[in-house]
């Protein structure tokens, strides 16, 4: 079992009174746990930090993500979704043919439906869907989450593949089938929804057909495969559970392939006191003070949360005013570990140069605030 996420407090902040507390966010505040003296940073203990005090994670949900409207509209359909954004999605593409996927929101009543937002995604680029104002893709509904969903796009052996993941919001996705995922990996055109919306993610490989019939017929059945270790390692075919094409995409014309879809676990929600073989190591620096934490693989596949809130795995105190609640996501993709924006406000700064996707090599770091900086370090052998 691996270690849990935790809240990290610099070791000289005292802990916010409630009058402070309320100060800074109106929701009911949660109370923090006294300091220690600090520790030195020189040691790793797995997955268990030095140099920050870490504190259990809280129960309550925050007032900010949680759902608080339900819609009763219908989702639309996945071939009705399809149907509607492929215009704009085909027209987009035509204008930026660099894209691997294009992403079109699909909302409205039933018989109404209508494209909320179409934008593209190309190699290396991150797509950031929340109520946020600085999201990439702002749906203004009150029961969707600031910083919702993200969607990343790289290649693996020459194949565009589509990363989609949940940004431990609790409110999750649907897949077509009908079943809720937190995190899935595609190497074609995908359909999600939850609630009343309805996202495709359009591969271009789907979006040189003349019309939406046409490009509707030619998308081939569904294979999703369910967590595991490696998403596209060899699996024997009995982890393969296919779905029905009749019921959620036509039947493939002559020579139409099957799109791959594999869930993933979300980023990790750990529990303290649990060890883990560190792959890496994270610092987080203010001035000259530090803290050290050794990460595993697996913990970096799934993604590592970095901001404000208690839904991060690794939770900044509210001093750092700067640092958004949900302000990057560290990912590891192809063996390489990627730091990505998630639509923070301040950003993530390579030097001097704003960043919203960026890959880290050994001993890379990025600025989150004026004073904040996280380093990477990559451990050649871990122990086994």
């Amino acid at each position: 079992m691996l270690p849990s996420a935790m809240k990290w407090r610099w070791p000289w902040q005292k802990p916010l009174s409630s009058e402070q507390s309320d100060a800074h966010q109106p929701a009911p505040r949660l109370v923090s746990l006294p300091d220690r003296p600090q520790e030195s940073d020189e040691s790793i203990e797995g997955g268990k930090p030095t140099g920050m005090l870490p504190v259990a994670r809280p129960t309550r949900g925050d007032e900010r993500t949680r759902v608080v409207e339900f819609s009763d509209r219908p989702a639309p359909s996945a071939e009705e979704a399809f149907r509607v954004g492929f215009p704009e999605a085909r027209n987009w593409f035509g204008n930026h043919p660099s894209a691997l996927f294009v992403a079109a929101a699909i909302g409205g009543n039933p018989g109404q439906r209508h494209v909320l937002a179409c934008v593209g995604i190309g190699l290396h680029e991150r797509l950031v869907l929340g109520r946020h104002s600085h999201c990439d893709v702002l749906l203004d509904f009150p029961w969707v989450p600031l910083r919702y969903l993200m969607a990343f796009a790289h290649q693996r052996q020459e194949t565009p593949v589509l990363r989609v993941l949940d940004l431990n919001t609790r409110l999750g996705f649907l897949t077509e089938e009908g079943q809720r995922r937190e995190a899935i990996v595609t190497d074609g055109s995908v359909f999600v929804s939850t609630r009343s919306l309805g996202f495709w993610f359009y591969a271009k490989k789907d979006l040189t057909r003349d019309s939406a019939q046409d490009a509707w017929t030619q998308l081939g059945p569904v294979d999703i495969e369910e967590p595991g270790g490696d998403p596209w390692a060899a699996q024997s075919l009995s982890s393969v559970r296919p779905v029905s094409a009749t019921l959620h995409r036509m039947e493939g014309g002559t020579g139409a392939s099957s799109t791959r879809i594999t869930a993933l676990h979300p980023p990790l929600v750990l529990e303290q006191g649990a060890l883990e073989i560190p792959w890496g190591t994270l610092k987080l620096r203010y001035g000259d003070d530090k803290a050290k934490w050794g990460v595993s693989a697996e913990r970096l596949q799934r993604g590592i949360l970095v901001g404000r809130y208690e839904r991060c795995g690794l939770e900044l105190a509210e001093q750092f005013q700067a640092v958004s609640r949900v302000h990057l996501l560290l990912l590891l993709v192809d063996g390489d570990v990627w730091a990505l924006d998630t639509a923070s406000t301040f950003g993530i700064w390579r030097e001097q140069h704003r960043v919203l996707a960026e890959r880290l090599e050994d001993g890379a770091s990025v600025r989150l605030d004026e004073e904040v900086f996280v380093d990477w370090h990559r451990i050649k052998h871990p122990e086994a």
